[in-house]
């Protein structure tokens, strides 16, 4: 049954992608993404693609988030105006959380490289679910943000595991991007 009301969900936020993909946007969108993508290192698209993924699921866990407390409420349906601000609000929660923690906790070799990533992922959700939470809804959604997250991922422990495997991902991912780094410095190639 919790499985059900997760595609159904999904299925709403669907409809509210393919009416952006419907625009002009995506073609100017993917003109920039490859001409930029052409001209920056592998660990520095590491890096990007990290801060993409979370954004991207940040944004699916705040819809659902909205779309969860939604379905108590009298409101069945929810604006187009709220779910793209809820999108919006996500994303940057997201791509917040893990800036505010990648250069403490991801991307370090090793187990404790791992161990400080899954520390950095439980940082990561608190930072970006205050931060979206604050967007969505200020001052309560501050509060609530945090909240509505643990809730959501006891009433689905399948979107909690989504959530910590692209965090691991973006682990790695920065893995790459430190490496890269390390590299640089190390040989001497950058000069100030």
């Amino acid at each position: 049954m919790q499985t059900g009301r997760i595609f159904q969900y999904l299925r709403q936020l669907k409809v509210t992608f393919v009416q952006f993909e419907n625009t002009n946007c995506l073609g100017v969108i993917r003109l920039a993404v490859q001409s930029i993508l052409s001209q920056i290192s592998r660990g520095e698209r590491s890096f990007i693609f990290a801060m993409i993924g979370t954004s991207i699921l940040g944004a699916t866990l705040s819809c659902v988030a909205v779309m969860h407390l939604s379905e108590t409420s009298s409101e069945s349906r929810i604006s187009t105006a709220i779910t793209y601000w809820t999108l919006l609000a996500g994303c940057i929660g997201g791509a917040s959380g893990l800036w505010a923690c990648y250069e403490r906790w991801f991307g370090h070799e090793g187990a404790r490289g791992w161990a400080s990533a899954l520390i950095g992922a439980f940082i990561t959700s608190g930072i970006g679910s205050v931060i979206a939470g604050t967007l969505i809804l200020p001052f309560y959604g501050t509060m609530f943000g945090p909240f509505q997250l643990i809730m959501l991922i006891v009433a689905y422990p399948s979107l909690g595991l989504i959530w910590l495997g692209m965090l691991m991902c973006a682990h790695g991912l920065l893995g790459q991007w430190r490496q890269e780094r390390d590299s640089i410095f190390r040989s001497g190639q950058f000069s100030a």
